[in-house]
């Protein structure tokens, strides 16, 4: 996430399944807005971004191995992405053994 980003500026949002993709743009351009299950039974995922900046030609660069980025950085969005997807996925686990108990 860039840290001089205008808050008053519009922005624009994305959703991605792709983890890794997703972890790139966190790291070049997108700020993750959040984490949403679309599919209980499985816990798949799409990871909601915003941006300030469209990002297809970011994203063009990512699969055409054109990008540079930081691996440290890299890396630690990397952890930081893992830590949201586990955490969305148990607040499903435990909406749905809520609900379980609530039908008995």
């Amino acid at each position: 996430m860039k840290e001089n980003i205008d808050a008053n500026a519009p922005f624009f949002e994305y959703e991605f399944r792709d983890f890794y993709l997703t972890a790139f743009l966190l790291c070049e351009c997108a700020q993750l807005e959040k984490v949403r299950v679309v599919d209980k039974k499985k816990s798949k995922c799409v990871f909601v971004i915003k941006s300030q900046k469209e990002v297809e030609s970011v994203i063009r660069d990512f699969f055409n191995d054109k990008a540079l980025i930081n691996p440290q950085k890299y890396k630690e969005k990397i952890i930081s992405l893992k830590s949201c997807l586990h955490e969305a996925k148990q607040k499903v686990e435990e909406e749905n053994a809520n609900a379980e108990e609530k039908e008995k």
